[in-house]
């Protein structure tokens, strides 16, 4: 499933939804106009995927891929729930999906990158990982990352005020796996987790993560946030600004 998240005022959000069964996605929201908060975000969410019918051998939860701005990278829609009162269970998106983000705003802004994305996308079982440290500032990043394609996976392990730059740095430079923690407590415990799981099992990964922290706050205190660009897969063209319906 993709879910185009924009902002729409404060705490309201305009929401369009696609899925993907394998032949393309396939656009599933019609309403680009009307707002929504994050609770109806959810309870809408799971209607839709409530509506799909996998096959019966995969037992799997399907992916969801939000599908944001760069302003919206950090939107907490994990942590979205459906919270209504007649539900027997809460309805966590990001507990009870593998939730990830994507922005092709910033994979788009550099054409000079996209091969290079592509390159490492499909390096993605082989490829290295890079771990952004408080010493290295952007244009160190750039430096490292520009020519070293075997790089596909980016773990951002800095505080609050140089990170979002640098995972848009990443970004922009067609790392298709970023992880970062956008907690503001410390050095992130997300981080140095997700860096020991294999990069195809991070979206399940960061599920098992986001369900710890629900479980057991203390013993998974961070806020992962998964961007994953996966080169295999068409992506509507967005109208970020400003919802249409999709070239």
């Amino acid at each position: 499933m993709l879910v185009q998240v924009t902002r729409a005022g404060r705490g309201r959000h305009r929401l369009r939804i696609w899925c993907d069964e394998g032949a393309g996605p396939r656009q599933v929201s019609t309403d680009s106009s009307r707002s929504y908060t994050a609770s109806e975000v959810a309870r809408e969410v799971l209607r839709v995927l409530d509506s799909l019918t996998p096959p019966p051998e995969d037992e799997r939860p399907p992916l969801v891929e939000v599908l944001v701005d760069r302003a919206g990278l950090n939107l907490p829609v994990d942590e979205w729930a459906a919270r209504d009162p007649e539900a027997l269970v809460p309805g966590v998106l990001g507990v009870e999906f593998p939730l990830v983000v994507h922005c092709p705003e910033l994979l788009r802004r550099n054409g000079r990158f996209t091969a290079q994305w592509r390159s490492r996308w499909s390096r993605l079982d082989s490829g290295k990982t890079f771990v952004v440290s408080d010493s290295m500032d952007r244009d160190t990043i750039y430096s490292r990352l520009v020519n070293q394609l075997d790089t596909v996976r980016v773990c951002v392990d800095v505080p609050p005020g140089p990170r979002d730059g640098i995972v848009q740095t990443c970004l922009a430079l067609g790392i298709p796996v970023v992880v970062w923690d956008r907690s503001r407590d410390g050095a992130s415990h997300t981080v140095r987790h997700m860096a020991q799981v294999a990069i195809r099992e991070l979206p399940d990964g960061v599920r098992d993560y986001r369900a710890g922290a629900k479980a057991s706050p203390p013993d998974f205190p961070g806020r992962p946030v998964l961007a994953w660009a996966d080169a295999d897969r068409t992506v509507p063209r967005l109208h970020l600004t400003e919802p249409q319906e999709s070239a």
